[in-house]
């Protein structure tokens, strides 16, 4: 029998994201809500939509006795459905959920505590089991005192005894501020993105009707929910649909990616992705002989997002998969940033790719040319048409006017989704939320993503972050068509990260590549690769790095959506804190 929610407890709320939500628990209460799927593909969690919201009032209602209305709530959750039921509880009782990863080592410790300073939260809500291993970290990192006087730590124990069948009579609106979501920060400090109620149930609106999401929605994710791509598509997008989400952790798509196709064709969704490395990372590790078993004929929308999209890698997938039953079609790239919530832009559904092949040069003069000389391309993909509601300029960055039709720009965007900025940090947001058109008399607020792209009939493509530009030879240098001509130069290192970024050597500015190589190399085999990068370099571009290294996997920092952290990649090496296998000046390699 389906619970009910006394319409006066609820009368004061305006909250578009709770409102929707009130009608579901009741509309699907007996339908699941979550699965959490264990590293063995069974499931070893399930909620239904009623049994989720009885767990969620009863921690709402300890929150708020607690009093953390208004107040921000570090979420700190081992992989499972706890979270789902921590943040929910969270924006329920009107609090302010900072949702961060677990940390796995000092530096992620340290990164929490910098959040909680930020932020200045005094509660770090968790599962009940995972308190002592994560203060006994934080102590050994020496941490735990930082946080403050009356700082505590709360679990669902702490809810034991409050009513289960309605949430608290709190007055809450669009403009409540509901969420904080620290950028894994490829460039920069951590900063708090203030998200609201109403960022939430805008972004939401623009997800549901770009991948036609309706209650038959059934989903499958293994991005970190503290992310917020896993947090909007699969926490919120089925909740706000009246759909079902089958949740895993990301280290089991690490272990095993057959994992993910796995669970895709077993529970039939329809929606699932991730950056373009997971594609890869499937298509390296999964067998002709693994498809066996596979039909993957229900996977009608596979998005792509968070790190550039690679045309090759997609359609390797694509023609990979196929025998499993996939089709190209159901590719999805899209674009979008947590200072928008999640989503921006996206292709027709069912529409697969549309890439482009560009002279090379041309992003060097920021106009797009398509007679491109064979021997310096570049394939870009489309990211498809902005959000209804939303609009996205590409403006130059300097005299902050509106880019021709083909002409490299900065991305800005504007819409109901975008925050209003970060938390704490006022001239920083300033600086990026409310930039203005200097040719408009309205003074129209925009968005600076920092991303750039251009423009055409096919859509918006991205080509690249502004600070990851290099001035080499007295030309502008895009760091992902250096990696890019990196992985193209042997097929050992198709799938290899890269970093790209520019030092001063010897006194000028250099081209410093990273490559991270399967394994210790000979000396031989190191020079060789050397050589063949130059090669591909010098084709492609025009000129040769100053200097490669080679380290082993997982050296190269990474951001939690699979983005490289260039500028921390390039501290690392000024510093000599890489753990170099090999490096190679440009004399010994050319």
């Amino acid at each position: 029998m389906p619970h009910r929610i006394p319409s006066a407890e609820r009368a004061c709320s305006k909250s578009r994201l709770l409102d929707k939500l009130d009608q579901h628990w009741v509309q699907f209460a007996d339908k699941t809500a979550f699965r959490f799927l264990a590293y063995n593909g069974e499931e070893a969690e399930t909620l239904s939509y009623q049994s989720l919201s009885q767990r969620v009032f009863a921690l709402a209602h300890a929150l708020v006795e607690d009093g953390r209305r208004g107040k921000p709530v570090i979420l700190l959750f081992p992989d499972g459905l706890d979270f789902v039921v921590g943040i929910l509880a969270t924006l329920y009782a009107g609090a302010i959920a900072v949702p961060l990863p677990r940390p796995h080592d000092r530096a992620a410790a340290q990164r929490i505590a910098a959040c909680a300073s930020n932020c200045e939260a005094r509660v770090i809500l968790t599962s009940h089991n995972a308190i002592p291993v994560l203060r006994a970290g934080l102590v050994q990192a020496g941490l735990e005192p930082s946080f403050g006087d009356g700082f505590r730590w709360m679990s669902e124990q702490d809810a034991a005894g409050y009513p289960t069948a309605w949430p608290p009579a709190i007055d809450l609106s669009d403009d409540t501020v509901g969420l904080l979501q620290y950028t894994s920060g490829s460039t920069g400090e951590p900063k708090g993105v203030v998200i609201t109620h109403g960022n939430l149930a805008a972004n939401g609106k623009v997800i549901q009707a770009a991948f036609q999401h309706d209650s038959s929605l059934v989903g499958v994710g293994w991005l970190p929910l503290s992310h917020d791509m896993g947090l909007m598509g699969h926490v919120f997008q089925p909740l706000l649909v009246g759909g079902e989400s089958n949740l895993m952790s990301p280290l089991t798509l690490i272990r095993n990616p057959r994992r993910w196709l796995e669970a895709i064709s077993k529970y039939r969704a329809r929606t699932s992705g991730g950056p373009c490395f997971a594609f890869e990372l499937a298509c390296r590790r999964i067998s002709e002989q693994d498809l066996q078993g596979l039909d993957l004929r229900c996977w009608r929308l596979a998005y792509c997002g968070a790190e550039p999209i690679r045309a090759d890698s997609l359609e390797r997938f694509a023609a990979q998969f196929a025998a499993a039953g996939f089709s190209a079609q159901a590719l999805y790239p899209c674009y979008g940033l947590a200072e928008s919530t999640l989503f921006v832009t996206g292709v027709a559904y069912q529409g697969g790719i549309t890439a482009e092949q560009i002279c090379g040069d041309a992003l060097t003069e920021s106009v797009i040319k398509r007679t491109p000389n064979e021997e310096r391309t570049r394939t870009v993909v489309s990211c498809g048409l902005p959000a209804a509601d939303h609009q996205v300029a590409i403006v130059h960055p300097e005299r902050r006017t509106r880019c021709e039709a083909d002409e490299l720009g900065e991305i800005w965007v504007r819409g109901p989704s975008v925050a209003s900025g970060y938390w704490n940090r006022t001239e920083e947001s300033a600086a990026t939320f409310q930039a203005t058109l200097a040719d408009d008399p309205e003074q129209t607020r925009y968005l600076r993503t920092g991303d750039l792209g251009y423009r055409s009939a096919q859509g918006v493509f991205v080509a690249g972050r502004l600070k990851d530009i290099l001035i080499i030879h007295g030309k502008n240098r895009h760091a992902e068509d250096i990696e890019a001509a990196a992985r193209m130069a042997d097929a050992s290192l198709f799938a290899r990260r890269s970093a790209a970024f520019s030092t001063w050597l010897s006194g000028a500015e250099a081209a410093v590549l990273v490559q991270e190589v399967s394994g210790p190399l000979a000396e031989e085999t190191s020079r060789l690769l050397a050589r063949q990068i130059q090669a591909s370099l010098l084709k492609l571009h025009g000129f040769v790095a100053d200097e490669i290294l080679f380290v082993p996997s997982g050296a190269i920092p990474r951001t939690t959506s699979g983005k490289v952290r260039r500028r921390d990649c390039r501290r690392l090496y000024e510093r000599r804190e890489l753990p170099v296998l090999s490096n190679v000046r440009a004399s010994a390699s050319t």
